[in-house]
This record gives structure tokens, sequence and C-alpha cells, in this order.
């Protein structure tokens, strides 16, 4: 979940950043989240958290 809100966050501070060193930065941030994301979601329960 917190892979999510820190590439959401890299994205704004993108379009935010005043210049280039800073959009690289976010770049690098998003190159390390996406992924992590990416696999938190692919590698997820598909039946849920709940076992009943």
């Amino acid at each position: 979940m917190f892979h999510y809100l820190v590439a959401v966050l890299a994205v704004v501070f993108f379009f935010l950043a005043p210049t280039l060193p800073w959009k690289m930065l976010a770049v690098g941030v998003l190159l390390v989240a996406v992924p992590l994301f990416l696999h938190e979601f692919l590698s997820a329960d598909v039946t849920g958290d709940r076992r009943f």
C-alpha cells in the first residue's frame, strides 16, 4: 500500500519540481516504487485476507 502512495507522490513531485536534478530524483523513486507496487499487486492473494 505504501508503494502506491510513494509512487503517486513521486509523480506529483516530478511535475512540481523546479529543476532537472529534482525531476531525476523523482524518476529514481518511481523506478523503485513502481516495481515494488506491481509485485505486491500481482502477488496478492486472490481469495482475500479473510479466511472463513
